[in-house]
């Protein structure tokens, strides 16, 4: 019984000490690093950032990197989303900083980045059951903001189909599906049908 006692003992110091560390800084230089992704002429202050979540777009050319300050995680109201595109070919890069619109996009933390239509999008997750998309320009200015929205898809039109986030404490719901488009910002639920 007492051997039992000690290893729980033990058990509980080591996950208690574990739950009181401090969070790990990743800079942006190691995120960079990680995707190829430093060139010439960035500057050491930018490498040595402290990123708070990042989401990175690396493909045999061009890359796009969204982050946060580590300063900026509990920041309110909440700070733009930092970006650097960059070009492995010309050895080019800039620094873009997109604002947050308070009215469509919610605070979360930064998951992927995908590229359809020649636009960039930008996911947040926001919750277990919700996640937010900011779609960007190829010149990485704001179009529009999609709430609620898992696998957004940019369709030829200009029309943005996604999967809306279902509820997680209801038993059973089906999938919703809707559109926006971007060029009026009108979102319509397409799925299931309305019931007349």
């Amino acid at each position: 019984m007492r051997h039992v006692l000690a290893t729980l003992a033990v058990c509980l110091a080591v996950a208690g000490g574990a739950g009181a560390q401090r969070a790990v800084q990743t800079t942006m230089g190691e995120v960079l690093s990680g995707c190829g992704c430093i060139l010439p002429r960035m500057p050491p202050d930018l490498l040595a950032t402290p990123v708070a979540d990042h989401a990175v777009l690396s493909d045999a050319g061009t890359f796009i990197v969204a982050f946060r300050h580590w300063s900026e995680r509990a920041a309110f109201p909440e700070p733009p989303i930092h970006l650097i595109a960059g070009n492995r070919r010309t050895g080019t890069w800039r620094l873009v900083d997109v604002p947050i619109d308070t009215r469509s996009d919610r605070s979360g933390q930064l998951t992927g980045i995908t590229r359809s239509q020649g636009l960039v999008l930008v996911e947040r997750r926001i919750a277990l059951d919700g996640a937010s998309t900011m779609i960007l320009s190829p010149t990485l200015a704001r179009v529009a903001s999609v709430y609620h929205a898992f696998k957004a898809l940019v369709l030829p039109s200009g029309v943005v189909f996604y999967q809306k986030a279902q509820p997680h404490l209801a038993p059973t719901h089906y999938v919703e599906m809707a559109v926006l488009d971007i060029r009026t910002g009108v979102e319509i639920a397409v799925y299931p049908p309305a019931v007349c």
